[in-house]
């Protein structure tokens, strides 16, 4: 019982730091601090913050932003 316990709260661990808000525009490092490291979601959020969003990251949001204006595809 205790492994599958220990299983699923790495999974929440997981989860938890893709799901952060600083993840976006930063999915890839987010996902590699979720499963190479033992970061809490605490430290993941700090390491996120501070890191350089993609550029795929910042063109998504800048046409996330556009498109809930109706600049931009159909809204």
């Amino acid at each position: 019982m205790q492994a599958a316990a220990t299983a699923q709260a790495e999974r929440d661990r997981i989860a938890a730091i893709n799901a952060l808000p600083e993840a976006k525009g930063r999915e890839g490092l987010a996902m590699n601090l979720a499963t190479t490291t033992s970061m809490t979601v605490a430290q993941a959020r700090a390491a996120l913050a501070a890191a350089r969003l993609s550029a795929a990251g910042i063109s998504a949001q800048w046409d996330a932003v556009l498109k809930s204006r109706g600049m931009i595809g159909g809204v």
